[in-house]
């Protein structure tokens, strides 16, 4: 199944930080944000606000559990 992430709620993300999904199946890393699935970050012309998007492929009628990090320099932020 073809699954979209579109998310709007991370405003303070700095230049030097990526967000990231990060869950219990191998596709999002197994818990482990170096290998989660990085969003990608564009400006959304309705808003003028940053969203965040992914898209991926995943198992159809399996339970999804995930978090959102914000990952940089000085560390991880759980979201």
């Amino acid at each position: 199944v073809q699954v979209s992430f579109n998310l709007s709620c991370f405003r303070d993300v700095k230049d030097n930080e990526a967000v990231l999904l990060v869950g219990q199946t191998k596709q999002l890393g197994c818990w482990n944000v170096q290998q989660g699935v990085q969003l990608k970050s564009e400006e959304a012309a309705e808003t003028g606000s940053r969203k965040w998007t992914a898209e991926m492929s995943l198992q159809g009628g399996e339970f999804l559990e995930f978090k959102c990090v914000v990952a940089g320099p000085d560390g991880d932020k759980w979201e």
